[in-house]
């Protein structure tokens, strides 16, 4: 989970920020995807966040080192965040597939997690093929 608030308030007239409860409702429906299985959840963001905040879920949060975090997302079996460049180049650089958040209240279903190129807003290309995480 990428929760990005530093200059996402202004950014765009706060298009793309959302609170930390919109960013909970977003993982709860995650946690839903996989009802078999105990979802657990890396967060890493440009701001400091209270872990009494995401009690109700499997929450470790990430270094707030700017590389060590965005390795660490890479490294993740998928992630979730809101429109921003950061997160892209975690989904690209691990081969993740990557949930852009734009309404925290939609639906969420598995065939929305893509993974994306940086520059480019959809997956890749027809044609192209990476091998994924097995």
């Amino acid at each position: 989970m990428h929760i990005r608030h530093g200059d996402y308030q202004q950014h765009r007239g706060g298009e793309f920020f959302f609170t930390v409860e919109q960013y909970l409702q977003v993982m709860q429906k995650v946690t839903q995807l996989f009802p078999q299985h105990k979802v657990g959840f890396l967060v890493c963001s440009d701001s400091q966040h209270n872990l009494e905040q995401f009690a109700s879920l499997n929450v470790f949060f990430g270094t707030n080192h700017l590389l060590e975090d965005l390795y660490a997302l890479a490294a993740c079996d998928s992630l979730i965040g809101p429109m921003s460049t950061y997160s892209t180049w975690a989904s690209f650089h691990g081969k993740v597939p990557l949930y852009r958040i734009y309404h925290p209240d939609e639906n969420l279903s598995l065939e929305q997690f893509k993974i994306y190129v940086p520059g480019m807003d959809y997956k890749y290309p027809q044609g192209l093929t990476l091998e994924t995480k097995g």
